[in-house]
């Protein structure tokens, strides 16, 4: 199949799960209401000083830190951490469920959701958690290689090798995005191990690299178009009063919500289409 016919597919996905999009939405809502309550208590619990936007970085270092509890704040940001986490996990496996049932069935099984959700969450969570473990294992290497360059003190030679590591970092980072995206994918529809079904993303990926790679690329810049677009639609409603301000949020939300739907859409579509060649 080729990219353009999996987005094809990805869209008319999409179009045909407004209901999908709606219960996602829900989801995600009452999700990062509880993760900020979560967190927002434990910053009032800590005796944080008052913060505002438009204080400058002087004006906040200035504030009185001292009497900061950190040992009732490090544990609850750790907790609204992890929920933040869990939710995007339990928000994926139903809506990875969901298009997976959508494309074998031909049609929206919106109740499907929350029991597919609550199945994959956990392993959809631990490869999440052991793909950022990697990750930010992988970047404190490249800084402290960066570091150590810069003792050198040869500003041509630091500046070769400062952008030959960016440029390999960058490429590393999108590698595992989509080996993670891939990863979620496989464990849903192979109904497989976290583990085992990272290994299978990465196989799948080496026998499809740049396929998979321009689709990656081309759905998720359509994604931040809408995203820019909409961001900018944003920054005119600072004048309108609080309730047009949340309904244009939950608005813009629900079109971010269709695009990653159309996204996953796409990448199952080709996912499914190319294991059956």
């Amino acid at each position: 199949m080729s990219i353009f016919g999996a987005m094809k597919k990805g869209l008319e996905i999409a179009a045909k799960s407004l209901m999908l999009c709606l219960v996602a939405l829900v989801v995600l809502f009452v999700g990062y209401l509880i993760v900020g309550l979560v967190l927002g208590g434990s910053i009032m619990s800590s005796n944080f000083p008052p913060v505002t936007p438009d204080m400058s970085p002087e004006q906040v270092r200035a504030l009185d830190w001292s009497k900061v509890n950190w040992g009732i704040f490090i544990p609850g940001a750790i907790i609204a951490f992890l929920l933040g986490f869990l939710l995007n996990s339990f928000t994926q496996g139903g809506i990875i469920a969901s298009i997976r049932d959508h494309i074998k069935e031909g049609k929206s099984k919106v109740l499907s959701f929350f029991g597919s959700a609550v199945k994959y969450c956990l392993p959809l969570l631990l490869q999440i958690l052991l793909i950022v473990a990697i990750t930010v294992l992988v970047v404190i290497i490249a800084l402290v290689i960066m570091g150590l360059v810069a003792a050198i003190k040869i500003v041509p030679i630091i500046i070769i090798i400062d952008a030959i590591l960016f440029l390999a970092l960058l490429a590393f980072l999108i590698y595992v995005a989509i080996v993670l995206v891939y990863g979620q994918i496989s464990l849903v529809v192979n109904n497989s191990g976290a583990i085992k079904s990272l290994i299978q993303a990465r196989a799948f990926l080496k026998k499809n690299m740049l396929k998979t790679v321009l689709l990656f690329l081309l759905s998720g810049l359509i994604y931040y178009v809408v995203y820019f677009a909409l961001q900018l639609l944003t920054t005119l409603t600072g004048s309108w009063p609080a309730i047009s301000r949340i309904l244009w949020s939950l608005i813009t939300s629900y079109i971010y919500i269709f695009a990653s739907i159309f996204m996953v859409g796409s990448f199952i579509t080709y996912y499914l289409a190319t294991n059956k060649e």
